[in-house]
């Protein structure tokens, strides 16, 4: 996604709807092509292709789950004021996988996201220099591969 659509999707997100990037205006994707030149746009035509129905599957389905999701947390805030059932663990559950695996925005904090990065590449590193340099240990799953 283009920071020339973020508003947009924070629009979509404010409602619980789902943003689809085809349905963009002339002058937002005048403004995508003015800042990253066309080559920005994809140009396969099967990963365009494939792209285009997925978005628009999931537009629709999930704007049909949304409502539903909505309608769950409610009940068990309802749950939680009238009988004292604890729920917050599992509200914000339902928060972080709705902006996780629906709106596909990451719930990491910010500043921790280069932190993580940089870790993650000393973890690859790390495993795999101790893969490669023990020597009993490669010998070993070379002879049960064997």
């Amino acid at each position: 996604m283009f920071t020339e659509q973020e508003g947009d999707f924070e629009h979509f997100r404010e409602q619980e709807r789902i943003y689809n990037k085809y349905k963009i205006s002339s002058d937002i994707r005048e403004k995508i092509i003015e800042n990253h030149g066309i080559n920005g746009l994809e140009t396969q035509l099967e990963d365009l292709l494939r792209n285009y129905i997925h978005s628009y599957v999931a537009e629709t389905e999930y704007n049909n789950i949304i409502p539903q999701i909505q309608g769950i947390k409610i009940a068990l805030q309802y749950n939680q004021a009238m009988y004292g059932q604890e729920a917050d663990n599992l509200l914000q559950f339902l928060d972080k996988y709705l902006t996780v695996n629906i709106f596909n925005k990451p719930i990491m904090d910010k500043g921790l996201q280069p932190v993580y990065k940089v870790l993650s590449a000393v973890k690859s590193f790390t495993t795999a220099s101790v893969l490669g340099f023990n020597i009993r240990s490669g010998l070993r799953e070379m002879m049960q591969g064997m």
